[in-house]
């Protein structure tokens, strides 16, 4: 809240009120003029929205192997714009899988390459006119699926387990602290 005296014949105090940034009713209205304005969607647009609508419901979609070299991880880069920390896989126990290290200097380790352990292929392929060959894309597929490809990670076979969590220790016996209920 701000305020402010005015000058008159006597003294008369204002109350303004402010919001948590300390602008007045009339500053915020002025600031949401300015605010920008959503897009409006033209006539050509929304048709290639709804092309796409009734198109893209089957395909294009991604299928996924197992890409494994050694037991390690070796397909697709699970951030490939942003190799881990070095300090964050030794965390996690992933320093020694044989990943690729970047950036090493002499006073710092470096960043690590991580990879998943599968690669993707996108099936189906969008034409210009934003349609997609249905029977060119379902024979792909089952031309993928024949060679081990599958529509889901979860769905593959072989992948490394995952380091399960380490459980707690179990609770103390409640008589072993001398504060039992009796």
């Amino acid at each position: 809240m701000q305020a402010e005296f005015v000058e008159r014949s006597e003294r008369v105090l204002r109350i303004q009120k402010t919001d948590s940034m300390g602008r007045t009713k009339q500053v915020r209205e002025a600031m949401e003029k300015n605010d920008p304005r959503p897009v409006k969607l033209g006539e050509g647009t929304l048709q290639v929205h709804a092309i796409c609508a009734d198109e893209h419901k089957e395909y294009p979609k991604v299928m996924y192997r197992l890409a494994l070299r050694k037991g390690v991880p070796a397909g697709d880069e699970i951030s490939p714009n942003y190799p881990w920390p070095h300090d964050l896989c030794l965390q996690l126990g992933i320093t020694d899988l044989g990943f690729r290290v970047i950036n090493k200097t002499s006073n710092s380790p470096g960043n690590v390459v991580v990879r998943h352990p599968w690669i993707t292929k996108l099936v189906g392929t969008v034409k210009e006119d934003l349609t997609i060959d249905i029977e060119a894309a379902k024979a792909e597929e089952a031309k993928l699926r024949k060679e081990g490809w599958v529509d889901h990670p979860s769905k593959i076979k072989g992948l490394p387990a995952a380091a399960e969590p380490e459980g707690y220790d179990p609770l103390p016996d409640e008589k072993s602290n001398g504060h039992a209920r009796s």
